[in-house]
């Protein structure tokens, strides 16, 4: 399957460490479909950072906006492409964690595609990592990234009205 794609391409050479940080966390937004910061070494020997930014085409001026606005972005690069993928499903899994007298609720977006014989399913990571800072914030529990994506996975199998997890 394909579709079109936008990619966005942008030097942030400009911006701190910690800039670099809030910045990336700042473009988790409807609209990117994906970022990626590359480390480079700039032509007067400064170290750099490339934003790669997977982009709806139609949110390209938002985002552009964003660049420019909130980030001191001064230009990017718009690189037209087609995005070829191979069909995915996607399913909601409820899940709920309980610690003590605490309970928390979430929705987990899975992605399943059939490749040959076999089958592959991932979660969403943004979904996913949402879930686990709740688990952090809202129950107070140290639980592992690995930890909590074994759990939901063992209760995938018997999911019926959703998955529930016990810490």
């Amino acid at each position: 399957m394909e579709k079109q794609g936008l990619l966005l391409l942008s030097q942030v050479d400009h911006l701190s460490g910690e800039e670099i940080g809030w910045m990336f966390d700042s473009l988790a937004i409807p609209g990117v479909r994906n970022r990626s910061l590359i480390s480079t070494l700039t032509k007067k020997g400064r170290i750099g950072h490339l934003l790669l930014l997977d982009v709806d085409p139609e949110a390209e001026a938002e985002i552009a906006s964003l660049l420019f606005d909130r980030l001191a972005v001064n230009g990017y690069h718009r690189i037209e492409s087609s995005h070829v993928f191979q069909k995915t499903s996607v399913q909601q899994i409820d899940v709920k964690v309980r610690k003590g007298d605490k309970e928390i609720s979430g929705r987990i977006r899975l992605k399943e595609r059939v490749i040959g014989q076999s089958e592959r399913s991932c979660f969403e990571s943004d979904d996913f990592f949402s879930l686990l800072q709740h688990v952090y914030d809202d129950l107070g529990a140290a639980i592992s990234p690995m930890e909590l994506r074994s759990r939901i996975e063992a209760g995938r199998n018997s999911q019926n009205d959703g998955i529930r997890i016990s810490l």
